[in-house]
């Protein structure tokens, strides 16, 4: 039995779940990281909370 796999791109980012313009108001506030993976173009995405938090002030500075 053979596998064939189509290489494709795909891309991983991590970030806030709340919007910048929502946090630089209070940096010190927690957001959830949130993990977007894109594969096989735009209309192809997937989400996932980490379950962690981290101030604004962290995540920028």
């Amino acid at each position: 039995m053979y596998k064939v796999l189509k290489s494709s791109k795909a891309a991983i980012r991590f970030c806030l779940k709340h919007s910048k313009k929502h946090l630089s108001s209070n940096l010190y506030k927690e957001s959830l990281i949130v993990l977007w993976f894109s594969f096989g173009g735009a209309d192809k995405r997937v989400s996932y909370s980490t379950g962690y938090t981290v101030s604004y002030a962290d995540w920028v500075y």
